[in-house]
């Protein structure tokens, strides 16, 4: 992940998975995602997103790994270490997201899951 630098001028577009799709069309991915795709809007390349609609989530907390596997906390004693697994990258940054079911932007998300909540509404007994 860390290439992507190295990597960008020859790139075309950029597929990233995720782990997670908000309401607002910004989606929860791992560490790197969102600074990935800064560097693309930068160079001009299109983002895109794939995702399952299972992905859809309201909110998402931030895991945070242990600080050990930066630096043993002892030796910054008083410091606070942070250590996220995944980060979000707003919607501006992304094209499109590819779904199972199509093809949606990220403005269209809400849309989306307001549509498939009623969808399965009239199927609830």
């Amino acid at each position: 992940d860390s290439a992507f630098g190295y990597f960008m001028r020859d790139a075309t577009k950029v597929l990233v998975g995720c782990d997670a799709i908000l309401p607002d069309g910004s989606i929860v991915n791992k560490i790197g995602t969102f600074p990935m795709a800064l560097l693309a809007k930068h160079f001009g390349r299109p983002v895109y997103v794939a995702g399952s609609l299972l992905k859809f989530a309201e909110k998402v907390q931030i895991e945070q790994r242990p600080a050990k596997e930066i630096i043993d906390p002892r030796k910054l004693r008083g410091a606070k270490i942070s250590n996220p697994a995944f980060d979000v990258t707003p919607s501006e940054f992304i094209n499109a997201i590819i779904t199972e079911k199509g093809i949606i932007k990220p403005w269209m998300v809400k849309r989306y899951i307001n549509a498939l909540a009623s969808a399965e509404s009239l199927f609830r007994l």
